[in-house]
């Protein structure tokens, strides 16, 4: 598309939002129409209306090196990992941490090897996935020597220490996508974040917190989902384990997503990170992930992420994977 035409488009509707926004009085944003992702957008544009700012990628207020289209192009040229395959499980999975059942030797594993800059990393940070009929299972080996987060309530904001992130959706059409946190203590923090003009600007706004800006509450969706922890060494190599159930019926999300029905060939979208607080604060922290954003401590954008599919293979046969555990 031409660079003229897709900057019509985009200000045209950045226009139409920004009339609905003008209509919508505080009464409505404060409340009154409940949380959904509408609103979040109408609250976001008032934010933005009210400084005076156009509502266009070319002046979003971000560094000259994170500008809007270098962001959006440098994701769409790195290279993507191959149609990730979710096994069927077999053996019951014990959810203890310890990641010894047989299913997760033959599962296929994606490893990330990047930090959130596209930069190498030689940490292990791995992640894997099983499904059944009922549920979805998480695996994941966080290598990090100075283990530390002080959280211990759900929906805590596990992301302001050591913590690793699951990014997923049951579709690929990049609307949004679930979150789930989980703490080296086992705690979980859960939320959908439904993608939308905010994410046009490709990076977060400098003066609205993230948690606000998102409407990353825990009312917008709860996971339900279990979780253990287990120390985990290899080696020199030290760090924690993670085992996670969801189940498929906690995948949905009232007047906004419907339940789905797991069936063999679903395909979804998928990212991880692990936000590495480092051992005296945010002074040492680190972002590392499967799929970079090329933004620091900022996952959610629709572009940065790979696609699974649920296999069909019988229950205790492994599929095929992208990546060695």
């Amino acid at each position: 598309m031409p660079r003229g035409l897709k900057s019509g488009l985009i200000a045209a509707g950045v226009a139409l939002l920004a009339a609905l926004a003008v209509v919508v009085t505080e009464d409505t944003l404060s409340g009154r129409l409940g949380t959904s992702p509408l609103i979040d957008e109408l609250q976001f544009l008032k934010k933005e209306l009210q400084r005076a700012q156009p509502l266009a990628p070319s002046v979003a207020a971000t560094p000259a090196t994170n500008a809007p289209e270098l962001l959006h192009r440098k994701r769409h040229e790195f290279p993507r990992p191959p149609l990730y395959n979710v096994s069927q499980r077999g053996a019951e999975i014990v959810l203890d941490g310890n990641l010894r059942e047989p299913d997760w030797s033959r599962a296929a594993w994606l490893t990330s090897t990047l930090d959130n800059q596209g930069n190498s990393h030689l940490h292990t940070l791995k992640l894997a996935l099983l499904w059944d009929e009922e549920h979805l299972y998480v695996a994941g080996v966080c290598e990090d020597p100075e283990i530390a987060s002080k959280f211990k309530r759900h929906d805590d904001p596990l992301w302001d220490a050591d913590v690793l992130e699951l990014y997923f959706d049951v579709s690929t059409a990049n609307y949004g996508h679930y979150q789930l946190d989980i703490s080296p203590n086992g705690v979980t923090y859960d939320n959908y974040v439904a993608f939308g003009l905010r994410d046009t600007l490709r990076a977060p706004p400098d003066d609205v917190p993230v948690v606000k800006q998102l409407g990353l509450t825990k009312d917008v969706w709860e996971s339900g989902a279990e979780a253990r922890t287990q120390p985990w060494r290899e080696g020199a190599k030290r760090g924690f384990s993670v085992e996670c159930r969801l189940r498929w019926r906690d995948l949905e999300i009232k007047n906004w997503k419907s339940r789905p029905w797991p069936l063999p060939g679903m395909k979804g979208t998928i990212n991880f990170s692990y936000y590495d607080g480092g051992a005296s604060g945010n002074a040492e922290r680190r972002h590392y992930s499967l799929m970079p954003t090329f933004v620091d401590f900022w996952p959610h954008v629709p572009d940065a992420c790979t696609e699974y599919v649920l296999a069909g293979a019988s229950p205790g046969h492994a599929a095929s994977g992208n990546v060695n555990p």
